[in-house]
Order: structure tokens, then C-alpha cells, then sequence
């Protein structure tokens, strides 16, 4: 399922501790993510990937904060807010 590839791939990338990037603090349970470069990265398709980074904010699973200059978009620091989705994005439940 693409929603599961997605969150393991953002779990893969997660900084462990922190790091600088383009001058910003990245924390722990964070990473830089770029619209093309990330999708590249992942070998994913680039809006398919951002509309489901739309969604897992929507849903309280990360947080956007997105870095621009003047009104050109840099890239967003992404922040994994919750680790127990796991459960329900690997398990099957029949009701």
C-alpha cells in the first residue's frame, strides 16, 4: 500500500539526532523533505507523495513547516508527531 512505503520512508529518513540544513535546526524526528528531490529520492511520483504528506497532516501524523524566500518555497521541515500509526497502517483488522 502507498501510504505504508510512504511512512517507512519517512521512519528511514528521520534524523536520529540533530543537524543543520541550508542554516535551519533539524531535530530529531525530522527531515528536510523537497518536493522533487524527496519524490526522486523515494522513487515516487512527486504530487501523488506531496498529497499524501497533505493527508498525514490532515490526519495529525506530521507536521509542515515550510521554509521560504520571499514567496519561492525552499523546501518544509517535516516532523513525525505520532509512532503508533504503525499498528493500523500494517495490520488488517476484520470487523
Amino acid at each position: 500500500d502507498y501510504q505504508k512505503n510512504v511512512y517507512v520512508q519517512m521512519l528511514s529518513s528521520m534524523n536520529v539526532r540533530e543537524a543543520q540544513y541550508e542554516g535551519h535546526r533539524i531535530k530529531r524526528n525530522q527531515f528536510v523533505y523537497g518536493k522533487m528531490s524527496t519524490a526522486n529520492r523515494w522513487n515516487m511520483d512527486p504530487d501523488k507523495l506531496y498529497k499524501t504528506m497533505l493527508k498525514f497532516e490532515k490526519d495529525g501524523i506530521i507536521h509542515r513547516k515550510v521554509i521560504k524566500s520571499g514567496r519561492k518555497h525552499l523546501f518544509t521541515i517535516i516532523t513525525l508527531l505520532v509512532f503508533d500509526v504503525t499498528h493500523q497502517l500494517t495490520h488488517s483488522f476484520i470487523e
